[in-house]
């Protein structure tokens, strides 16, 4: 009795890990599956198709894996079915050449000689109506010894837990700040609407768009009203310069890149929140990555909690004084527009 007790102890031992190595492969190829199913139905196929494609791989896949004989052959069929949707998604390519919307179809860039930076392809929009607006461009030099300030913009739509983030950075000469504004959105074909799940699917390019105060937060506080946008600007404390100028450099040196080598826009790791923090990381080392990035919505509160912003006021008290829609209203397209969005400033506590 003995000797037959070994064996059977053996194999209760080695029975568990097999157990979980072979649970662990079976989630993992679920997840792929789930994945794939819906980049064929999301992704950038021709109108229609994912309907058909998304079933048939799914059918084709339990076929393979239930009525085949014998099972080896079933497996490799499923294998090489899994692969292909992996070979779609590598052979996507991000492009500079499409036809783009109007107001996206100039992409900015800058020069840099010594402390001098000449920003080009400043969009400043003449608007109408969201829809209805004539596109302009300027350039600009701006010394780096001059800036002085950066601003955070967020600005939500009605999901409260996802909001658009901009940043603005100050250049400061004499009494007067001069503020030069950056945008990452998604890149739009003429006539292409935006998708947020969509949006994790190699669906659309990321642009940086650099612009006017008069453009990028007027559009959002004046002209969005469906639905109507509340933008709130926060003031971040003031940075070192030669942090200041590293970030700002940084973000320069993102959209020099970008016009040479474009890049996918994905809604989780590459959208306007993520792509800012991962730019401003290097510079910020101790900061780690915190959910309240995913949902930005949130992202005034880390900043309050982590006393990037004014720490003077109760955080609904500022929440509710950084809120800057009636003031652009009021300043709409005046030549001291970006001055009066700001002012007053939030007051201290009493």
């Amino acid at each position: 009795m003995t000797p037959s007790k070994g064996p059977m102890v053996l194999k209760k031992k080695r029975k568990g890990p097999i157990t979980l190595a072979k649970g662990t492969v079976i989630t993992l190829a679920l997840i792929l599956v789930l994945w794939e199913t819906l980049l064929l139905l999301f992704g950038p196929l021709p109108e229609g198709w994912g309907k058909i494609l998304a079933p048939a791989f799914l059918l084709a896949l339990l076929a393979s894996l239930f009525l085949l004989k014998p099972r080896r052959r079933g497996l490799l069929v499923a294998l090489v079915l899994m692969a292909l949707p992996l070979i779609y998604w590598f052979s996507l390519k991000p492009s500079n050449n499409r036809d783009w919307r109007k107001d996206l179809a100039v992409l900015p860039y800058a020069t840099i000689k010594g402390d001098e930076i000449t920003i080009h392809n400043i969009r400043n929009c003449d608007y109408r109506t969201d829809k209805d607006y004539d596109v302009h461009y300027y350039t600009k030099t701006f010394n780096l010894k001059d800036l002085c300030c950066v601003d955070m913009i967020l600005s939500d739509w009605g999901l409260k837990k996802i909001v658009h983030t901009m940043f603005s950075f100050g250049f400061k000469k004499g009494d007067k700040i001069d503020y030069v504004c950056i945008s990452i959105e998604v890149r739009k074909e003429k006539g292409e609407g935006y998708s947020s799940i969509r949006g994790f699917f190699r669906n659309y390019e990321i642009i940086y768009i650099v612009g006017d105060e008069r453009d990028l937060i007027r559009l959002r506080t004046n002209f969005r009203k469906n639905p109507p946008e509340e933008v709130r600007l926060y003031r971040l404390k003031p940075q070192s310069p030669q942090v200041l100028k590293k970030v700002f450099l940084d973000f320069m040196e993102r959209i020099n890149r970008l016009r040479e080598h474009p890049q996918w826009y994905n809604a989780l790791t590459s959208n306007c929140m993520t792509s800012a923090f991962f730019l401003m990381k290097p510079d910020a080392p101790r900061a780690k990555f915190d959910w309240r990035l995913i949902l930005n919505g949130y992202a005034d509160r880390l900043l309050y909690e982590k006393g990037i912003i004014d720490t003077n006021l109760s955080f609904q008290e500022l929440r509710k004084e950084s809120l800057i829609n009636k003031r652009a209203q009021a300043a709409d397209n005046s030549p001291d527009f970006s001055r009066l969005i700001r002012e007053p400033p939030p007051r201290r506590k009493k």
